[in-house]
This record gives C-alpha cells, sequence and structure tokens, in this order.
C-alpha cells in the first residue's frame, strides 16, 4: 500500500497524472477543422518541396480565394478563417512540409528548407501551386487571404503576379521590410491589412508604415479588429468580414479615372 502511494505521489509530482489521453496529432487537429467547413485533404508537390492543403472547389473557372498560413503554432488560425468563409472556392495553404511525412516527400528531408520561410524557393513554389491551380480549375485568378507570416507570403505572391484580384492580410505584415521593393507592382491590388488592437507583433504604425511606402494608396486601406492579439480572436472577428472584399477608392466614387484592368478585377 505504502509503495502504491509513493508512486501516485512520484506521478503527480511528474505531472504524468493528470491524464493518460496521447497528444492529439496536428494532422488531426486540422483535418478536423477542414472538415467542419467541406474543405478536402490534397498535398502539392513542386519541383523543391511539398505543401500540405485542404480545399473544396463548387464553381468552375470562377475566382479562387487562397489562404496563407502563418508557422508560429499549431492553432491554424487561417485555417479555422477559410472554414468560415462562403465562398464557393477555397484553397488552404499550410507552409513548406508541415503536416506531412518529411521523409517521403520531396524537399522535406532537407532542412534548408525551413531557414527561411521566405526564401526564393519557397516563394517560386508557392507560385507554383498557383499555376497549377489555375490551370486545373481555369480559374479567373485569386483573392489571396494570408495569416502572420503567411500575410508576408501572400503579399509578396501579389507583387509577382498579375492575376491577383485582392488582398488581405490578418497579422500580416511582420516582415514587411521584406516588402520594400514591391511598392510600385502592390499599389495597384485592392488590399486590407487587418490589425489587432491588442497585438504587440504587428502594430498599427506598421501597417500605415507600408501603405505609406506604396507609390498609389488609393487601393490599400487597414482596419482594426477590437480585442484581437496576434493570435486570439480573429475567428471570431472574421465573420462579420469575411463578405468585404477589398475595393480601390476611387470604385466607391461615381466617377473612374483611367486605371488597368487588373485594378477592376476584384468586381469578378
Amino acid at each position: 500500500m505504502i509503495r502504491i502511494l509513493l508512486s501516485f505521489l512520484l506521478c503527480l509530482a511528474l505531472g504524468a497524472c493528470s491524464t493518460m489521453t496521447p497528444k492529439t496529432n496536428p494532422r488531426q487537429i486540422a483535418d478536423q477543422i477542414a472538415m467542419s467547413g467541406g474543405l478536402q485533404p490534397f498535398t502539392y508537390r513542386t519541383s523543391t518541396i511539398s505543401i500540405a492543403s485542404y480545399s473544396k472547389i463548387n464553381a468552375a473557372m470562377g475566382p479562387i480565394t487562397i489562404y496563407i498560413e502563418g508557422s508560429e503554432s499549431d492553432d491554424f488560425v487561417a485555417l479555422r478563417l477559410a472554414v468560415q468563409d462562403p465562398v464557393l472556392n477555397i484553397v488552404y495553404l499550410n507552409n513548406p512540409c508541415r503536416l506531412i511525412d518529411k521523409g517521403a516527400e520531396s524537399g522535406c528531408n532537407d532542412r534548408s528548407q525551413f531557414n527561411d520561410l521566405f526564401s526564393v524557393e519557397n516563394i517560386q513554389s508557392y507560385g507554383e501551386i498557383l499555376d497549377k491551380i489555375k490551370a486545373e480549375q481555369q480559374s479567373l485568378g485569386f483573392h489571396l487571404v494570408g495569416y502572420s507570416n503567411g500575410g508576408t507570403i501572400a503579399t509578396m505572391l501579389a507583387a509577382q503576379r498579375s492575376d491577383i484580384l485582392s488582398l488581405r492580410t490578418l497579422a500580416g505584415l511582420k516582415e514587411a521590410d521584406r516588402l520594400a521593393d514591391a511598392s510600385e507592382s502592390l499599389s495597384l491590388i485592392p488590399q486590407i491589412h487587418y490589425v489587432g488592437s491588442k497585438d504587440h507583433q504587428v502594430t498599427p504604425s506598421l501597417a500605415e508604415n507600408f501603405i505609406q511606402n506604396l507609390s498609389d494608396q488609393s487601393c490599400a486601406e487597414i482596419q482594426i479588429a477590437p480585442d484581437v492579439t496576434h493570435d486570439k480572436g480573429w475567428d471570431q472577428f472574421w465573420p462579420q468580414h469575411v463578405g468585404f472584399l477589398p475595393a480601390c477608392s476611387y470604385l466607391k466614387t461615381d466617377s473612374l479615372p483611367s486605371a488597368p484592368v487588373r485594378s477592376l478585377a476584384a468586381l469578378l
């Protein structure tokens, strides 16, 4: 009896007796979230890496909303936002080699792929995936939504491509200094940058500085998300805002100046 009692006390001291249930696998968590929104799993393989994805495509040749995940945790903020989006076509992309068998997938046994999420190779891989999706679905283009580091990836892609209809980031300008050379190409893309009022990593001033560096600010705006931190509160905030697509300010007036067709694409 004494031996049993000592074993129990030792177990408590080590914190091993609270629950004996095994820790849920991150992939299982992601699968459950995706299932709640009708998104199906898929793995995209590029020339250098593999990226786990969830998607639903219900309107052929229509625009596709791409959600890109942040890299900080396994809370899957962007995925939780994606399943709340009522649009017909959604593709969610995680970070390179996360949620997949690293030994079995291309490039995922090379640790150099994880050193810099924003490396040329990784951004090119996201671009390859968008090219594949566009060709397979004959899509008109993409609405990009990126959370945290995924917002930086989305912004980099928007700066490089001519088929981006709009850009939305949530706590997504952590690496705004990397985007300094892209102000010209980003200026004509309708965009909203959401900043949590309690976010100490991506502050309103950081977003303001980013927009001020754009050569034309008429297509960009900042919106503050009340009581939202960097990683908490976005899934409560998003349902009331997911339906608002960015639009250039001159599209909200009666007169339309001459502008590239690209800036009108968000109306499609």
